[in-house]
């Protein structure tokens, strides 16, 4: 009977002080509750005045509006002029023997790399004016993830909408007139260096003509030495056939006779340009009228199209107000919960402080 008795008791114990462990945290929560309750004057004043200030600074701040422009390819047709100017020279010329064909992709992604310039945005600043926006992005439409590789979006933020645009457009066609004058600029040079190939080809060729004949004019004055010595006037090969070309490749021109001869050399001396003697002079010549009438309008050709011009916004991007006032009112109240507790928590560190004195 005493050790069951004794057992009894071991057991009881632990239940009761479970018992009394329950009911101290319902009374807890109660007691959280009625702070709460106590204070929700206080809760409710520093709330309201995070939310009157979430939404004087979402009013009060300057707005931030996004400035967007977006880019297309240029199609054939619109580097058409350049690729012609490679192509010939208006006559089915070359214009060089290694001419590299320009590609709509060539020339954009060469605006695209203008696009990103800064000096080019220096360029325009000291011309126009500074942009007075933030930095500028040139990104793909939809992300890197695009499967439209060749949609391009270039934005920017500022505080003043309406002279974004403006600066963003001029810009635009600012980095455009460059590329486009960059691209001519390079047909052009290239019609230059043809040109000055083909002179240089044409005025090669002449001075070796007239040294040709002068050549040609000594061998005639020695075969006419030998026709006088061995006095031979008449032409020994009128009537075969016998070219001339041969005759001079035997040695024996001196067989023509010296009145052959002297007429020939008269001609040679008398003859006031070689250009009709000249081979391939004429086909150069050609060549050289072609190339020099190469022109490129500047107006038939475009680096790539502009989808959209950078428009006017009608809504700021920041702030976000109802975000930041919501935000204001979910802070304000925790701080408010915070506040109402701290403040118990001071009343009750007071009290005990007072009865420890007494």
């Amino acid at each position: 009977m005493s050790d069951t008795h004794k057992t009894e008791q071991v057991q009881y114990v632990p239940v009761q002080m479970m018992s009394t462990g329950m009911d101290d945290d319902e009374i807890d929560l109660l007691d959280l509750w009625r702070v709460l309750v106590a204070g929700k004057w206080i809760v409710l004043g520093v709330t309201l005045c995070c939310v009157l200030a979430g939404v004087g600074y979402a009013f009060l701040v300057t707005p931030v509006f996004q400035v967007q422009t977006y880019f297309l390819p240029p199609t054939i047709k619109d580097i058409a002029e350049l690729n012609r100017a490679v192509d010939m020279g208006g006559d089915g010329v070359p214009l060089t023997d290694n001419s590299t064909r320009y590609t709509p992709e060539y020339v954009y992604d060469f605006f695209l790399r203008n696009l990103r310039s800064r000096d080019l945005r220096q360029s325009f600043a000291e011309k126009a004016g500074p942009l007075n926006v933030g930095e500028l992005h040139l990104e793909k439409v939809g992300g890197k993830r695009s499967k439209d590789k060749a949609f391009y979006v270039l934005s920017c933020t500022s505080h003043d909408p309406e002279k974004a645009a403006q600066g963003v457009n001029g810009f635009v066609a600012h980095v455009m007139e460059h590329t486009r004058q960059t691209l001519i600029g390079d047909v052009l040079s290239m019609r230059n260096d043809r040109i000055t190939f083909l002179k240089n080809s044409i005025a090669a060729k002449r001075k070796y003509g007239k040294e040709k004949r002068e050549d040609q004019i000594a061998r005639l004055n020695e075969s006419l030495e030998i026709a006088r010595a061995l006095h031979i006037t008449e032409d020994k090969f009128s009537g075969s056939n016998i070219s001339s070309a041969a005759i001079y490749d035997l040695g024996v021109a001196y067989l023509r006779g010296t009145k052959a001869l002297e007429a020939e050399i008269a001609a040679l001396q008398n003859r006031k340009t070689d250009d009709p003697f000249i081979e391939g002079l004429r086909e150069l010549q050609e060549q050289l009228d072609a190339v020099s009438k190469i022109a490129i309008r500047p107006d038939n050709v475009r680096v790539a199209q502009v989808d959209q011009p950078a428009l006017v916004p009608s809504k700021p991007i920041k702030p976000k107000k109802q975000l930041i006032v919501a935000l204001s009112g979910v802070g304000g109240l925790f701080l408010g919960f915070f506040a109402v507790f701290f403040l118990n928590f001071l009343k009750k560190a007071k009290g005990e402080g007072e009865s420890a004195a007494a």
